[in-house]
């Protein structure tokens, strides 16, 4: 099996008289989440509107030996426990930065 390759299984039975039906499918991705965090996380702009943010890409070693997909940003306010979204990358594994406008 290929990491990073998304394979479905499903099986059957059989006898004399012919097939069954299919189970269900189940996929599977080889390979596992990615074990490290990206690091290098800084501030490389500001403004009076924006905060420009970059980090240094996951070496390929920490992948986890699925092909990565992108990154995502997080934001705390200081103020409380909750956490919101600022970026999603889920498609853009080669951008490392992102200029957040509207916080």
């Amino acid at each position: 099996l290929e990491k990073g390759i998304v394979y479905q299984f499903r099986v059957r039975a059989v006898n004399n008289a012919g097939l069954g039906a299919y189970s269900n499918i189940v996929s599977m991705i080889v390979g596992t989440p990615p074990t490290a965090a990206p690091d290098g996380l800084t501030r490389s702009a500001t403004t009076s509107v924006s905060l420009t943010w970059a980090w240094n890409p996951l070496l390929d070693m920490y992948t986890g030996g699925a092909p990565l997909s992108g990154y995502k940003l997080y934001m705390n306010t200081g103020r409380d426990d909750e956490v919101r979204l600022i970026y999603d990358g889920s498609t853009s594994p080669s951008v490392t930065q992102f200029t957040a406008t509207s916080l």
